[in-house]
């Protein structure tokens, strides 16, 4: 019964992700993203979704990997050229952080730090 009550992305990142040991059920992180309120209590975990339409957006995307988040990375809006150096850079800032980067699909990516396993079956 407790499984039906959980909405289809909260099944989907219990599935990807092991919760924190040493955090409580409920207590709350401090962080917003984490703490935001879906009904279920606080979200344990993140999958960011973005759509760079520049190189100098990944910054901003390189934060969600130093803050232990996996990212979904679209890259349709981008071209060619810019989008390789766009991919080059993010592969090296997940080898940095020990994490990976994986191709999903055409233009379409998953970046995720070193706590995050990827299974391709």
């Amino acid at each position: 019964m407790e499984e039906e009550k959980k909405g289809i992305l909260s099944r989907i990142i219990d599935t990807i992700f092991e919760p924190d040991p040493e955090k409580k059920k409920g207590e709350g992180t401090g962080d917003i993203t984490r703490d935001y309120q879906e009904g279920n209590g606080p979200i344990e975990y993140l999958l960011i979704v973005v759509r760079p339409k520049a190189f100098m957006d990944a910054g901003k995307i390189c934060d969600h990997l130093k803050n232990g988040r996996a990212i979904i990375i679209h890259t349709e809006e981008m071209k060619t050229p810019e989008k390789q150096r766009f991919l080059d850079f993010m592969s090296g800032v997940a080898m940095a952080r020990e994490g990976t980067i994986v191709k999903l699909q055409q233009d379409v990516f998953i970046c995720t730090p070193k706590n995050v396993g990827i299974i391709e079956e």
